[in-house]
C-alpha cells in the first residue's frame, strides 16, 4: 500500500480547513468560563465570584499561537515538492 500524497489543491483545501478548525478551538478556549446567563445577581454586575472569563491578555495569547501554530503548519504543508508537484502536473496534462 503506497503513501497518500497530495496534489497542490489538496493542500490548500488542508490549510483552510486546519484555519477552521484551529478557529472553533479559539472561539471554544476564550469562551471559558464567560456567563452564559442570568444567574439570580443584579444585571450589570459582577457574576458569582466574580468570574468574567479569561483575562484579555489571555485570550490574546491564545489567539496568537493558534495564528502561529496555522501559519507554521500551513508553510509545512504548502512547502513547494518539486517532484510530487511535477508528477501530479504529468497525471493530469496526458
Amino acid at each position: 500500500m503506497g503513501s497518500w500524497h497530495p496534489n497542490r489543491a489538496q493542500r490548500v483545501v488542508l490549510v483552510v480547513a486546519l484555519g477552521a478548525a484551529l478557529a472553533v478551538v479559539g472561539w471554544w478556549i476564550t469562551s471559558w468560563s464567560t456567563d452564559t446567563g442570568w444567574t439570580a445577581y443584579a444585571p450589570l454586575t459582577r457574576g458569582p465570584l466574580g468570574s468574567h472569563g479569561l483575562h484579555l491578555w489571555v485570550r490574546a495569547v491564545v489567539w496568537l499561537l493558534l495564528i502561529v501554530a496555522w501559519a507554521v503548519t500551513s508553510l509545512v504543508v504548502l512547502r513547494s515538492h518539486p517532484a510530487l508537484d511535477d508528477a501530479s502536473a504529468a497525471t493530469h496534462h496526458t
